[in-house]
């Protein structure tokens, strides 16, 4: 009713125990969810902030039983929404966002996170959100993948957090020779088996560490939400490199604990 009366919508109950949401109307197609803290006292609707967190898990995670080839790299994974961009910001993340999605992917035991944000820094491996990621990953076993940053080719443009602390993976942006010609319609090199985009980030970083872990694919055509009316949209970057890579890692861990093999997320 675009007054605030809430009073003819159906009761939703919190989404992280029930997965329920509802749709603010039909026109804009719009989904939100709630999520309830401190014994009841604080009501939280939760809401897109862009397009931009829901392509991200479909490139991880998207399952599709009718149609595979629309599926994530690791179309079995459970996904857990933690979100960090402000939407008062434009979607840019807050460090109180940040620290409060860390607790919760220790409280929640998760086996690999990805976050396909990152800003500039002056210091590396240095601050709370480092110790709290260095902590995550050395004393609760959660392997950490981040994208490594968008303002390559210079040297020691890697970005933070992927960039700046040892403990996460930092993944740059591939391009192969298929992706050249099937999305971007570029005619192929003979000669190649793909690149390094040439505005992913590169290494090394500041203190001398390598920057950039490994790469992954920087691009690719999967789900965003309803409200922008379209079933998929390609999007490019080390934010769909990064995810690529945290499917894979999600395959490996999966295929260890099926068969009792010990992991080190070091």
């Amino acid at each position: 009713s675009e007054t605030g009366d809430l009073t003819r919508k159906s009761s939703l109950a919190p989404f992280g125990t029930y997965q329920e949401y509802g749709t603010f109307g039909i026109v804009d197609r719009f989904n939100y969810a709630l999520q309830i803290y401190d014994e009841g006292t604080v009501l939280s609707i939760v809401a897109d902030a862009g397009a931009h967190g829901s392509h991200v898990a479909g490139i991880a995670a998207a399952h599709h039983p009718d149609n595979e080839l629309d599926n994530g790299v690791a179309p079995g994974a459970k996904v857990v929404s933690l979100k960090i961009g402000d939407t008062r910001l434009g979607s840019m993340e807050s460090m109180p966002g940040l620290y409060r999605a860390l607790l919760l992917a220790i409280q929640l035991k998760l086996d690999v996170i990805n976050l396909s944000y990152g800003e500039s820094v002056h210091e590396v491996n240095r601050g709370k959100f480092v110790e709290l990621a260095n902590e995550m990953v050395l004393k609760h076993g959660i392997t950490f993948v981040s994208s490594a940053g968008n303002n390559g080719p210079a040297l020691t443009t890697v970005g933070a957090p992927g960039g700046s602390c040892e403990h996460i993976l930092s993944i740059a942006a591939h391009v192969s020779k298929d992706m050249m010609g099937t999305l971007y319609s570029l005619k192929e090199e003979e000669d190649t088996d793909g690149a390094t985009f040439t505005w992913s980030s590169v290494g090394p970083a500041m203190d001398g560490a390598n920057g950039v872990t490994l790469t992954a694919p920087g691009g690719a055509v999967t789900c965003v939400p309803n409200w922008t009316l379209q079933r998929c949209m390609l999007m490019n970057g080390t934010s769909m490199s990064s995810p690529h890579a945290a499917g894979c890692v999600a395959l490996l861990i999966s295929a260890c604990k099926a068969n009792d093999i010990p992991i080190n997320t070091v």
